[in-house]
């Protein structure tokens, strides 16, 4: 007896777990566009080490600094390395406010870092850390690419959960 009543109660669970919904977020979205930057702040010199400096700031964008698919402003802290071999890399957190893809307002705050050999293109990531308001939920992750010019053109997918 006991042993039926202990099927019977494993066989009600594993039937349970069957309609238990998954957790599903919602397809990538593709996002592309530029960020312009329209306000440099002081470089601080942070220090030397092995042949190379490190160099950190705050860089402001106002009202279509980011357009396209992301659309808003920002502020973005950065810290660079230039390295003795020419090698330079920027490592940025921006705080954005605005829409992604015609969503209410909201804020972000998106890592990207970047790389260049000194040749004047920087290629690079980002990723959306974290998301509040109208843009509660959302990820997203992508591309970067500066090619001699203080505009960034981004790339990549958003989706939300």
């Amino acid at each position: 007896m006991k042993k039926r009543l202990l099927a019977f109660l494993v066989m009600i669970v594993l039937a349970g777990l069957a309609f238990v919904p998954a957790a599903v977020a919602a397809p990538p979205i593709p996002v592309s566009g530029d960020l312009t930057i329209t306000a440099v702040g002081d470089w601080v010199f942070e220090k030397n080490a092995g042949g190379n400096e490190f160099w950190s700031g705050e860089e402001v964008t106002f009202g279509d600094g980011w357009s396209g698919g992301i659309s808003g402003s920002s502020v973005d802290y950065f810290r660079c390395v230039f390295h003795r071999n020419g090698v330079i890399q920027g490592f940025f957190t921006f705080y954005f406010t605005g829409t992604v893809l015609g969503s209410d307002l909201g804020t972000l705050v998106i890592e990207m870092s970047l790389i260049t050999t000194g040749a004047g293109r920087w290629m690079g990531s980002w990723v959306i850390k974290s998301a509040a308001g109208g843009l509660a939920g959302l990820h997203g992750e992508g591309k970067a690419c500066i090619d001699m010019n203080p505009m960034v053109s981004y790339s990549g997918k958003v989706h939300w959960k």
